[in-house]
């Protein structure tokens, strides 16, 4: 049975990151896991604007997050959970490498979420890696590949499509089409045949239309993914769906 890591004064430790803007150094007990809770986050999507209650996105060094891993292994700890509103935009908010650095799989040589997922998979004693939740624009061959080669990773991976029109997705902010966010889930499966994918959705967004409504629809079915998550709308205060849009669609 896997050791439960405990970590005393969770609630005050919570606070303390909040008001510091860091996240990564928090572990949240699980019967099974320990957490590493990274922070990218930076989309600011319309229905639930997280930035603007959890900060900017902040991406821990790897060899930090490898080291903090590490230390929960030898606590006890046998799977690792990734957890970020946006897991697989980390290190998106570092800087490039300089000429002469060390080069790393992300946009113009930054670390990425493969590059992580590799390192983890060499840490003796951990079995399971998890993400929570992904975002289809940061879907890349890169992390398909880690993910496909790095056999400590869970082959499910949460992918919210939010919706199957483009109408709605773009008053939604959520910065992909519904045809993106086809050819990223064919490329995770071509590279990674055993991947199951699941998703989240909202229904009744403003302005969302019968037809609307019907190519959501027709895209869970299109895509069967292996676990859906569907959610009435509700305005969140602070958001900029709950500021701008008016909530017009009758129960």
């Amino acid at each position: 049975m896997p050791a439960v890591v405990n970590v005393p004064g969770i609630t005050r430790a919570l606070r303390n990151v909040r008001r510091a803007e860091r996240y990564a150094d928090v572990i949240l007990s699980q019967p099974n896991q320990s957490s590493l809770a990274l922070r990218p986050y930076h989309h600011l999507d319309a229905p639930f604007d997280l930035s603007a209650v959890r900060g900017r996105v902040l991406s821990y060094p790897i060899e930090h997050l490898v080291r903090e891993a590490r230390g929960y292994v030898e606590q006890g700890a046998r799977a690792i959970t990734l957890l970020g509103q946006t897991v697989n935009s980390y290190g998106e908010d570092v800087a490039a490498p300089a000429a002469g650095e060390k080069r790393w799989s992300g946009r113009q040589g930054r670390p990425g979420l493969a590059d992580l997922l590799r390192e983890l998979q060499g840490i003796d004693g951990l079995a399971r890696i998890r993400m929570i939740t992904a975002h289809p624009s940061y879907v890349t061959e890169a992390l398909a590949e880690a993910i496909r080669d790095c056999d400590k990773v869970e082959r499910y991976l949460p992918l919210p499509a939010q919706s199957g029109s483009d109408a709605v997705l773009r008053a939604m902010k959520r910065g992909y089409t519904v045809d993106l966010y086809r050819r990223r889930m064919e490329m995770l499966r071509a590279r990674v045949p055993d991947i199951e994918l699941g998703s989240d959705w909202i229904v009744g967004f403003p302005g969302e239309t019968d037809a609307d409504f019907d190519a959501s629809e027709a895209f869970l079915a299109e895509q069967g993914f292996a676990v859906n998550y569907v959610f009435k709308y509700s305005p969140r205060p602070g958001t900029g769906a709950a500021e701008r849009l008016a909530d017009d669609i009758p129960e």
